[in-house]
C-alpha cells in the first residue's frame, strides 16, 4: 500500500511539474488560444488519481521529466464516442504518439509527429465511423532517446456534426 501511495505522489508530483513547464513555455500552436489544463494531484496517501473526465474540449501537456516519454490518461464517457485529437510536437526531434484504451487494450494508432509539427487523429475517419469505446484511454508520446517536449488538444463529442 505503501509503494502505491508512494508511485500516486510521485506520479501527481510529476504530472504538476508537467503542467508548470507547459505554462511556462511559450506555445508554438497558433491560431488558438491554450485551453486551461485541469489535473488531480494527491494532497495525502487516501486520495486517488482518476482519469480526466471528458465531455467536450481539453487540452494536456505532453513533457517527459527526466525520461523519453509523456503519458496522460482521460476517460471517454458514454454517448461522447466521437473523437477528435490535435498532437503537437514541440521538440527538435521526432516523436511517436499512440492512443490506447485501457480498458480492453486496444491500440487505436501509432503515429509519428516530426519535430515541432503536429498530426491530427479524427475517430470517424480513421477506423471508427460508431464512435470510440466508452472507458479509460492512454495517449503516450515516446522520443526514443530524446526527450519529449508538446501538448495535445481533444475533444469529444455524441456526433460527427459536433466538430
Amino acid at each position: 500500500m505503501k509503494k502505491k501511495s508512494a508511485f500516486l505522489a510521485i506520479l501527481g508530483l510529476a504530472m504538476a511539474i508537467s503542467a508548470v513547464t507547459a505554462w511556462a513555455s511559450p506555445s508554438t500552436f497558433q491560431g488558438k488560444e491554450t485551453p486551461e489544463i485541469n489535473m488531480v494531484v494527491p494532497s495525502s496517501e487516501d486520495d486517488v488519481i482518476t482519469p480526466y473526465v471528458v465531455d467536450n474540449e481539453w487540452s494536456a501537456p505532453m513533457i517527459s521529466s527526466g525520461g523519453s516519454s509523456a503519458n496522460h490518461y482521460f476517460a471517454v464517457n458514454a454517448g461522447k464516442g466521437h473523437l477528435k485529437l490535435h498532437m503537437v510536437n514541440q521538440a527538435n526531434t521526432p516523436v511517436k504518439a499512440t492512443l490506447t484504451h485501457l480498458d480492453s487494450g486496444m491500440v487505436y494508432f501509432t503515429k509519428e509527429i516530426a519535430a515541432n509539427g503536429y498530426k491530427d487523429f479524427i475517430s470517424f475517419d480513421e477506423g471508427s465511423p460508431q464512435g470510440m469505446r466508452t472507458g479509460n484511454y492512454l495517449i503516450q508520446y515516446i522520443g526514443g532517446s530524446n526527450p519529449v517536449k508538446g501538448i495535445y488538444y481533444g475533444k469529444t463529442g455524441s456526433s460527427i456534426t459536433d466538430f
